[in-house]
C-alpha cells in the first residue's frame, strides 16, 4: 500500500518538473522563433560587400524585409497559442455572464 503511494508521489513529481520544462521550452521556442530570422537578416546585411547597395543607404531594405516576415511567422508559430488564448477569454466571459445571471 505504501509503495504504491510512494511510487505515485514520486511519478507526480516527476510530471510536475516534466510540465514545468515543457513550459520554459515553449518560451525559448518562441525567443527563437522570433530572434532567429532576424539573426539571418542581421548576419546577411553585417556581411562586407563594398558593392552592396544596401549598405551604404539606409537600412529601410533591412526593416522591408524584417517586418513583414516576423508579422508572417508570429502568428504562425503562435497559432496554438492564441487558439488557447480566445478559448480561455471565451471561457472567463461564460463564467462572468452565468454569475451575473445567478446574482440577479
Amino acid at each position: 500500500m505504501f509503495a504504491g503511494l510512494a511510487e505515485n508521489l514520486i511519478n507526480f513529481a516527476f510530471n510536475t518538473a516534466s510540465y514545468q520544462m515543457n513550459q520554459v521550452m515553449r518560451r525559448l521556442t518562441l525567443a527563437t522563433i522570433i530572434f532567429l530570422p532576424l539573426t539571418l537578416l542581421t548576419g546577411y546585411f553585417g556581411m562586407n560587400f563594398t558593392s552592396f547597395g544596401a549598405i551604404n543607404g539606409s537600412v529601410s531594405l533591412f526593416w522591408s524585409i524584417a517586418l513583414p516576415v516576423m508579422a508572417a511567422l508570429i502568428p504562425v508559430f503562435m497559432l496554438t497559442d492564441i487558439r488557447r488564448m480566445v478559448q480561455t477569454l471565451q471561457k472567463r466571459t461564460a463564467a462572468n455572464q452565468n454569475s451575473k445571471m445567478v446574482s440577479m
